[in-house]
């Protein structure tokens, strides 16, 4: 998607140089803190969602209305399957997994369940592609899910929607000097009840409560965290449809949060061995907080009673009162139809987010000699203003093109500064992103050929955490290109490419070690904050699908060839003990794998 930036195989969303943290991810109105599966450093490989139990979603890149909060670069909104119309069970298997999907009426037809089992085991995966070598404990996971809807009236309908996931896993990582075990283990649960009423006619009401926990442990060497996130949510929306010109938006919301990280951590980062026993510290880091939102907003589509002018304005207020934070985001876009094929569009806002809440950690205060209570680190909300332009043109009716440029200007970021001995923050840091994002979408139906083309390019810095100064952002990904095709052979066969490139991430070099003999251990001394990158990514990845009939019953079989060409693209480097010699890392799912699988409608 245009605005989508690769920076690495992870599912994570990076948002126009943004962190993923500053994009939310809501199901039915709640929020979904930790969608992913298989986390690590280099973020969550896949997402624990579903897609089979998705109706549709929603998804923007920036500019978006004031309905959406506490979030910096995008928002992707997606909304669960209603009551299914008749009963139909799939079952599927894959060299990588099995999958039950279960669509069932219920009653007189107004209810009904969507039920989703599946488990991931890569056994057979790894055997054939390769790669057991790697790994001390083979990837596996789970989740399932079940929605139940009651259409109880015309016009009004209860939505309860429940899941759970887990993962664990293990692999040898190369360190500088030796050869550590990576382990790592998640799970979660996530429930939502979710109401919508119509009033009179022209007033919809949506509203919702939910819960979502995850856990998260991550071992290598001497890091031995576990993260836990707790968060209960209300929230209602109202629509309101004042004439056929003129619609009201309106919303609250309240969502508290728990977070904790406990564990070890080396007291160098240059010595992480476990054997390193006396450089460890310890971390007990705790953040509750609860945030409060509202918001209204109005839309017209006809703007001074101009037909070809449209127009949304808003303003959304957030507060979270442990952190003394109360924030005010207007938000503004309008319009221009110029004619039947091709529209203008201009939007401008402002935005805020909490910083990640590892940087509010606890700590205790030391005034004229005394230890006050502990208190939460000072930090402003960050702040982002979004400028957006886009246009976009209908070729015909199988095709269609946008362009959008946007810049994005960052300040109130947390910057690390240091105070007492200790590290800590302070909301001084600021950044930019910037640039232009283009794709085409549609299809040839007379070659039988769909599919599209986008092309994004950014420039980002930030002055920010633990940069010394303005820098390229770890998601300074300059230019992505990515082509998706499909092309229907015969009735029965299918074939889809899917190609990627994209310019390599930044990262910071070493330039030297400083050896520490009483620790028989190299320190690397690093050059200036991400000023090299990695070699640029490339992956091309090809699917054969084949639909028929079996007694009756709807068979699909595919073949998967991912990274078809087997491009070892890397995500990082680690090197020899005395980082003299750089030595890539690459993705333990990145290399060239083939897939079989199928699934039957029974």
């Amino acid at each position: 998607m245009p605005g989508m930036t690769q920076v690495s195989e992870s599912a994570e969303l990076f948002v126009r140089g943004g962190d993923p943290t500053e994009t939310i991810t809501l199901l039915d109105q709640a929020s979904l803190f930790n969608p992913y599966t298989f986390e690590s450093g280099f973020g969550g490989l896949f997402s624990n969602v579903n897609t089979a139990v998705i109706r549709d979603l929603y998804f923007t890149s920036g500019g978006f209305s004031a309905k959406y909060g506490n979030a910096l670069s995008g928002v992707l909104d997606m909304t669960t399957k209603d009551e299914p119309p008749i009963f139909r069970t799939a079952v599927g298997v894959s060299l990588a997994n099995a999958s039950l999907t279960s669509e069932i009426p219920l009653g007189d037809g107004r209810s009904g369940l969507n039920i989703n089992v599946r488990k991931t085991m890569t056994y057979l995966l790894f055997l054939i592609n390769g790669g057991l070598e790697r790994f001390t404990r083979l990837p596996e996971s789970h989740d399932a899910s079940v929605g139940w809807t009651w259409r109880y009236s015309g016009t009004g309908k209860i939505k309860l929607f429940v899941s759970t996931s887990g993962d664990q896993n293990g692999v040898f990582l190369e360190q500088p000097g030796y050869q550590d075990e990576y382990t790592g283990a998640s799970s979660s649960a996530f429930v939502n009840t979710q109401h919508t009423e119509v009033f009179g006619g022209n007033v919809v009401v949506k509203t919702s409560l939910s819960y979502s926990g995850s856990t998260n442990n991550q071992n290598v060497g001497a890091v031995a965290i576990q993260r836990t996130d707790k968060a209960w949510k209300g929230r209602s929306d109202a629509e309101i449809q004042v004439s056929s010109r003129w619609k009201l938006n309106t919303g609250l919301e309240v969502e508290q949060r728990t977070t904790a990280y406990i564990g070890t951590l080396p007291a160098q980062s240059w010595n992480a061995q476990a054997q390193a026993q006396a450089a460890k510290v310890a971390i007990d880091a705790q953040f509750v907080g609860t945030r409060f939102g509202g918001y209204v907003e109005a839309e017209t589509a006809e703007l001074f009673g101009i037909t070809q002018l449209s127009a949304v304005g808003g303003v959304r207020f957030d507060a979270v009162p442990a952190l003394s934070m109360q924030w005010l985001d207007p938000r503004a876009s309008i319009g221009w139809q110029i004619n039947e094929r091709s529209s203008l569009k201009l939007g401008w806002g402002i935005f805020h987010q909490n910083p990640d809440p590892r940087l509010f950690a606890r700590r205790n205060e030391i005034q004229s000699g005394s230890q006050q209570s502990a208190s939460y680190a000072p930090l402003k909300p960050m702040q982002a203003q979004h400028v957006i332009l886009s246009y976009d043109y209908t070729v015909s009716d199988n095709m269609n093109i946008r362009i959008e440029a946007f810049n994005k200007d960052y300040s109130q970021l947390p910057l690390q500064t240091s105070l007492v001995g200790a590290s800590q923050y302070t909301s001084t840091g600021y950044g930019y992103a910037r640039g232009v994002d283009m794709i085409a979408k549609g299809g040839f139906p007379e070659w039988k050929l769909s599919g599209l083309v986008s092309y994004g390019f950014i420039d980002t810095k930030r002055y920010w955490l633990d940069f010394e100064r303005l820098a390229p952002s770890p998601y300074d990904i300059t230019h992505n290109l990515t082509v998706i095709a499909k092309y229907d052979i015969s009735p029965e066969f299918q074939v889809g490419l899917s190609y990627r490139a994209a310019t390599g991430r930044p990262f910071t070099p070493v330039e030297s070690a400083l050896y520490h003999a009483s620790e028989n251990v190299f320190e690397p001394l690093y050059g200036e904050k991400n000023s090299a990158r990695l070699p640029h990514y490339h992956r091309l990845d090809l699917r054969l699908t084949y639909l028929t009939q079996v007694f009756e019953r709807f068979l699909v079989m595919y073949m998967e060839g991912l990274n078809i060409l087997g491009i070892e693209n890397m995500f990082g480097y680690t090197y020899s003990r005395d980082y003299a010699e750089k030595i890539p890392m690459t993705s333990f799912f990145g290399r060239r794998t083939v897939v079989v699988g199928f699934q039957v409608t029974l």
